[in-house]
């Protein structure tokens, strides 16, 4: 069994994986979880050679208030941009893992609504009666 979805779904995935990749879990849980952000990993690797790829390619970087700034150097080349990264996010992976990771009743760990929806696929929780509101 393998896991597909598009590498923009993985790329949205990849920040709340890593604030997972950081908490305590048992250790099954994290030997899965470590699968999951090793091959998510691989692809995010050609993920980001490609956006900075377009990047360069598109837009200009300048320096201001000392944080380097990416900007179209026209609105041509912001447009081809824009579809160039539509169509790198649209691209499918296929990650080549049993499954997703099932975190179960982990004590403690908080984690936002909004990564949960991003680890769609990836990760899945499961709560026992009584652990919902813990």
């Amino acid at each position: 069994m393998a896991i597909n979805m598009t590498i923009g779904a993985l790329a949205d995935a990849s920040p709340a994986l890593r604030k997972l990749a950081v908490q305590e879990l048992p250790l099954k849980t994290a030997f899965r979880l470590t699968q999951v952000i090793r091959k998510a990993d691989e692809h995010m690797e050609f993920y980001e050679e490609r956006y900075n790829a377009l990047l360069k390619k598109h837009c200009e970087q300048r320096r201001e208030d000392g944080q380097d700034r990416w900007y179209p150097k026209s609105a041509e080349e912001r447009a081809a941009f824009e579809a160039g990264l539509a169509e790198l996010r649209g691209l499918d992976v296929e990650l080549d893992i049993t499954g997703p990771c099932v975190i179960a009743d982990a004590e403690g760990l908080k984690i936002s609504c909004a990564d949960m929806i991003a680890l769609g696929g990836l990760v899945e929780f499961e709560c026992t009666e009584g652990t919902e509101n813990g």
